[in-house]
């Protein structure tokens, strides 16, 4: 069973005025976990928590130096596990979390630094009156929300018929749209976003293709010109790990792969998924290829994410616009990190990190001799708009609709669950240089009989 906090700007008031108080009360009320309210109920206070129930609510609006915001779980006995999860829409806000138990002692801690999402586990949770406490430890004007379940029983996934823990990709909805490309030539290499702003002053920008992006393909670019750019990333919704290995050493040593310059990377090979067996141990089968990326100076799960770019045109007879292909699109290679969650709505996901810490200097996407590019159960990864691939060519296309897709593992090269539910959209009015966005969410198009609409704050939420 779940319970929903109201969303919208007047119930985050109210939060924000009882927030004020040292310690409230969490307020609860019966709600379907998948959409907010279009009315506030009455707000009954002190509700338990038992076992196999879930509950969401939104936090406030705040600033370093603020808080600490206080909430109240009472929780029933017969629980194996607690989990508390933050959510805020922008990785550079951090928030610090705190589960305490009905002793005033610190049961289990965490902070989202350089993450959407972060969560905290409580083994045997005692029952009674907890506290969950969140300080903001570096954030501006920043929004967050909770979620949490107490578990019966911790439930692991049951294997396919093959006993197989597969993976399930789907891809973050594009979004942050623009025509300005930052200057930073180091901006591939994971500096932090706040170092690679537009490239604007006093409204002139001569850029929208990074010197990469817009170098030509004889040279290792991809000889763009007038670049679209977009925020996605690839999330992973299975019961198994995405595992992607390589050995880049081996290959070389083995006289593997392609050595020449290939729209900006060396070393092409081939890659393997390691198919994760339910009784223990893996399979490897080969997915694809990976490759050395020139710019992003890291290893790359090659075509991971494919952008493509049509034209809205008029409507037919059944009300479905003509869908234009306006732009034969790019294929962005990737090395994924566990920084947010697939599905705010489920509680699939397990601690991040079975893969390490992605980008960092010692992490997975730098080994050359065991190369491991994934994402743990449960998580995904966005790109920005600032990493050079991170556009759709916009050519000489001029005012109107446009939808932006974006499909991961367009070639159908790794082994998922279903491969039905890789394509993420978004629906655009494009005048000028100004781009909004009208719909995005899972799906083709708009149009999709199967379209789910997104429609919650940050990049992968639905509510």
């Amino acid at each position: 069973m779940s319970r929903l906090f109201p969303g919208g700007s007047t119930a985050r008031l109210i939060a924000g005025a009882l927030a004020a108080s040292v310690c409230l009360p969490l307020l609860l009320f019966p709600g379907a976990a998948g959409a907010h309210p279009t009315s506030l109920p009455s707000l009954p206070s002190g509700l338990h928590l038992s076992p196999d129930e879930s509950v969401f609510w939104d936090g406030v609006t705040a600033d370093t130096g603020d808080g600490p915001f206080e909430y109240q779980l009472i929780l029933a006995p017969g629980a194996e596990r607690l989990r508390v999860g933050i959510d805020t829409p922008s990785r550079a806000d951090s928030f610090e979390v705190a589960a305490i138990d009905p002793d005033g002692v610190i049961a289990a801690s965490t902070t989202n630094s350089n993450q959407f999402n972060q969560e905290l586990f409580v083994a045997d949770p005692a029952a009674g009156s907890w506290r969950v406490v969140v300080t903001p430890s570096d954030a501006k004007d920043a929004f967050f929300r909770l979620r949490a379940k107490l578990e019966r029983e911790v439930r692991e996934p049951q294997p396919n018929a093959q006993g197989e823990l597969l993976p399930n990709l789907r891809v973050v909805p594009p979004h942050e749209f623009g025509f300005i490309a930052p200057l930073n030539p180091a901006n591939g290499l994971y500096p932090p976003d706040t170092v690679n702003p537009p490239a604007d002053v006093a409204g002139i920008h001569p850029l929208s293709c990074t010197y990469d992006e817009s170098a030509p393909k004889a040279i290792g670019g991809y000889g763009a010109e007038n670049c679209l750019r977009l925020t996605s990333g690839p999330m992973n919704v299975g019961k198994g790990p995405y595992d992607m290995r390589f050995s880049f050493v081996g290959d070389v040593l083995a006289g593997k792969g392609e050595l020449a310059p290939v729209e900006g990377t060396i070393q092409r090979a081939a890659m393997f998924q390691a198919v994760h067996q339910a009784g223990g141990g893996v399979r490897l089968r080969e997915a694809g290829t990976y490759s050395f990326h020139l710019t992003h100076a890291h290893f790359h799960d090659n075509n991971i994410l494919t952008y493509e770019l049509y034209e809205v045109g008029p409507e037919r007879a059944n009300g479905k616009p003509v869908l234009t292909k306006a732009s034969s699109g790019t294929k962005s290679g990737f090395c994924p990190a566990d920084q947010l969650f697939g599905e705010w709505g489920r509680f699939t996901q397990v601690r991040n990190g079975f893969f390490g810490e992605g980008d960092t200097p010692d992490g997975n996407c730098m080994d050359p001799n065991e190369g491991v590019l994934g994402l743990t159960r449960g998580w995904g990864d966005v790109y920005r708009w600032q990493r050079p691939g991170q556009y759709v060519e916009f050519g000489d296309h001029g005012d109107g609709r446009y939808v932006v897709r974006a499909i991961v593992d367009k070639p159908g090269e790794v082994k998922e669950t279903n491969e039905r539910d890789n394509a993420g959209y978004a629906l655009i009015q494009v005048t000028g240089e100004n781009v909004t966005i009208l719909e995005r969410g899972q799906g083709h198009s708009p149009w999709d009989p199967h379209a789910v609409p997104f429609r919650g704050q940050g990049p992968a939420s639905r509510f």
